[in-house]
């Protein structure tokens, strides 16, 4: 018997088909697996459950017949998440269509996750259906739909799912992602507006829009989703990503300028990899109108593979949100900033202490290969004068400044943060570091006993090939140095 679908809470590759059927079918399991190729499936199924989570995994005998969800499901059953491989299983609109007739009755759904991979048969036809089934869902409060790698949906097809969630009054958090979608914007004049349609949706507070790999979006067709986007003064958390495309500092400046324009805002995450037209100045623009946000207190920027930014640009950034006058959490993710260096890190730090209300920080300076370790040290010292931060996270996997010395200069630099709560440090990857290292890393972390709020505690140095058990054991001993610490935690994957 093959698994077909797999749950959270269950490793297919650690457990046998007679474990699984001896442990799914419990009343105590809060989350369904089931495998599709069973015979007689509907008499094993309990008679109610509220959550259904599964992933299809292998190839099934006539989809369009096991791509059904059971009758005693319909009836009570809350949250739906759907993992299915389209390539693997041949999913077409007709198996969509099929799914959609069982999806209707589930009139009790409040969350559903649908997300097809490798979609090469569903067109923007499945779309249509798929989203005038959903509008009769009307307990729906989330909906997450991703379809990726489908080549033959279009703009069009954005624009049914638009007008028929529209009508979904009790919406509260939308995600849509295409990901390697390049039919999207494909048409010259073609403008990509399909969210105008959620103008109306007054109780949507979180919404998720990616096109991630979509290569056809250039600044007019960012234009017109940063200038539809202006519509949505009542979402509060906006999530955008950006990838692939030809985008150039005046298109970051347009959606600067339109996500202004976003009143209610308290949260923002902004997602950009693989734009080589975007210069220093781009990230300039990119944040100059955000502190015209007066309840914007969450922002992340994650920005990767820009190896052609230079410090500058990390500058500009800090420079623009040190005015955002209700921040208080900031998240870089500058993976594969590699222009960065000892200067650029330090002035970033340096800067910091003009965020008047900023508590929570994480920054990850991964594959940062000018960053030394006397730049690692002036900025920690640089982060010590935050004295009102209460979450740092720091990550800097395959770092060349992270080595055996480094480590021993962390809590010189960070025991003055005496609102320090959370400390988060990942220094993962850094093959350099042994058992020495480690024990720099202990005799450092001992002077945050000067940090009376410190009550959790994260270390991952994941892959340290040349790290014994015994440098471990030191690390070990912080529990009892630090006895203020509620939770303390050591991720090791290499051992």
């Amino acid at each position: 018997m093959s698994q077909s679908l797999a749950s959270e809470h269950y490793n297919p590759r650690e457990q046998t088909p007679e474990r699984i059927s001896r442990n799914i079918f419990t009343k105590k399991t809060p989350q369904l697996m089931i495998d599709l190729n069973r015979e007689n499936m509907s008499s094993h199924l309990p008679k109610r459950r509220e959550v259904w989570k599964f992933k299809f995994s292998e190839s099934i005998e006539n989809p369009a017949k096991k791509f059904r969800i059971p009758t005693n499901f319909t009836k009570t059953i809350r949250k739906f998440d759907l993992d299915i491989d389209c390539f693997e299983l041949g999913i077409t609109d007709q198996e969509i269509i099929s799914f959609c007739q069982d999806l209707k009755k589930c009139v009790l759904l409040r969350n559903i996750k649908l997300r097809f991979s490798g979609n090469q048969g569903i067109t923007d036809l499945g779309l249509k259906i798929l989203g005038r089934t959903l509008q009769k869902l009307k307990a729906l409060e989330r909906v997450n739909l991703e379809f990726s790698s489908a080549d033959l949906i279009t703009t069009q097809g954005l624009n049914f799912i638009g007008k028929s969630l529209r009508r979904i009054s009790s919406l509260k958090s939308l995600s849509i992602s295409f990901p390697g979608c390049d039919q999207i914007g494909s048409k010259e004049n073609e403008n990509i507006a399909f969210h105008k349609y959620f103008e109306s949706m007054a109780s949507l507070k979180h919404l998720n829009l990616s096109f991630y790999a979509c290569r056809q979006i250039n600044d007019a067709k960012l234009k017109g989703i940063a200038q539809t986007l202006e519509l949505l003064t009542f979402v509060k958390h906006l999530n955008l990503e950006f990838t692939s495309g030809p985008i150039t500092d005046d298109g970051l400046s347009l959606l600067s300028e339109s996500l202004s324009k976003l009143s209610s805002l308290e949260g923002i995450a902004l997602r950009f990899c693989w734009l080589e037209g975007i210069t220093d100045t781009g990230l300039l623009n990119l944040t100059k109108d955000l502190p015209k946000l007066p309840s914007l207190k969450n922002i992340s920027i994650h920005l990767f593979s820009f190896d052609h930014l230079t410090n500058t640009g990390l500058l500009n950034m800090s420079e623009n949100l040190k005015y955002c006058p209700s921040l208080q959490t900031l998240i870089f993710n500058l993976a594969g900033y590699e222009k960065l260096n000892d200067e650029g890190i330090l002035a970033f730090a340096q800067s910091l202490k003009a965020f008047q209300s900023l508590q929570n920080l994480t920054l990850n300076f991964e594959r940062s290969h000018e960053i030394s370790e006397k730049g690692l040290e002036d900025f920690y010292q640089a982060l010590g004068n935050l004295d009102l931060l209460r979450s740092l996270t720091l990550e800097f996997p395959l770092n060349l400044g992270i080595t055996d010395a480094s480590l021993g200069k962390l809590g010189e630099g960070l025991k003055n943060m005496k609102a320090l709560e959370k400390l988060a440090l990942h220094l993962e990857e850094n093959g350099q570091i042994t058992d020495r290292g480690l024990e720099n890393l202990y005799e450092s972390l001992r002077k945050l006993a000067c940090c009376p709020s410190l009550r959790n505690l994260e270390l991952n140095i994941s892959d340290y090939q040349q790290v014994t058990p015994k440098g471990l054991e030191t690390l070990e001993k912080l529990k009892d140095e630090l006895k203020f610490l509620q939770s303390f935690k050591i991720i090791n994957s290499s051992q």
